[in-house]
């Protein structure tokens, strides 16, 4: 008998040995990491990224953001941040490159302390410059087609142009990407003018491009008038008088 009791014992006490180990683990454990962090917007001085939610009680999120991938730069800096899936990062300047990690840790700090539990690194890009409309050129033009170039915007790498026919809705624009400030735009109809915008855009390396609000305006861009049949005979027949 009592033997059965001391074994009882023995396996409670081994029980709550358990349960205070098992508690200690989980108070020291490092916390997760958060994945899937993506920028979704973007402003001139601003971006905004989101990531999957770490599914775990009592912990606290930071960002760090620097124009360094290293995050070495005297530009680097970190901030406490109050939701658990978004951030909104200001006091950027427009149409740069930053690199943003999301961090998560136990200890409540106003920047991220030094247990905190890194994200992988993503580029990030804001609104660059706006196209200057009085810079829009047309530089050529075939039977059907224009070309055009512009001046570049400043912190630009790429640029989205509208195309629509002269006369008609923008609604029923095309639109364009190019990596250089000029493009030839083809496959227009015969003897037509177009018009349409130019905006300025900062894609990054994940592939997010922020594109400027308002774009640089173009206006009656003709493309090579063909020859109508009959017209010249017509003309040939005609007499000019002069009284």
């Amino acid at each position: 008998m009592l033997r059965k009791q001391t074994k009882k014992i023995l396996v409670v006490m081994l029980f709550a040995l358990t349960l205070v180990l098992v508690g200690r683990v989980d108070a020291n454990a490092q916390t997760a990491a958060p994945a899937g962090v993506k920028q979704v917007k973007a402003g001139s001085s601003s971006v905004t990224v989101q990531w999957n939610a770490v599914m775990q009680n009592d912990i606290c999120y930071y960002y760090r953001v620097s124009d360094d991938a290293g995050f070495k730069s005297n530009t680097t800096r970190s901030k406490r941040n109050y939701n658990a899936s978004e951030s909104y990062i200001s006091g950027l300047s427009a149409g740069k490159s930053y690199y943003v990690q999301i961090g998560t840790s136990t200890t409540k700090s106003s920047s991220a302390p030094d247990d905190t539990a890194w994200s992988k690194a993503i580029e990030v890009v804001t609104v660059p410059e706006q196209v200057v409309s009085n810079s829009v050129k047309q530089t050529g033009a075939g039977t059907t087609s224009i070309s055009l170039s512009w001046q570049a915007a400043s912190g630009a790498n790429c640029y989205k142009l509208t195309c629509y026919q002269s006369g008609t809705s923008e609604n029923n624009a095309s639109e364009i990407v190019s990596k250089k400030n000029s493009v030839k735009i083809t496959g227009l109809k015969k003897n037509s003018r177009y018009q349409g915008h130019i905006y300025a855009g900062r894609t990054s390396s994940t592939g997010y491009t922020a594109y400027a609000t308002s774009g640089g305006y173009y206006s009656n861009s003709a493309v090579t008038p063909t020859k109508i049949t009959g017209v010249h005979g017509f003309l040939s027949g005609i007499k000019c008088c002069i009284f």
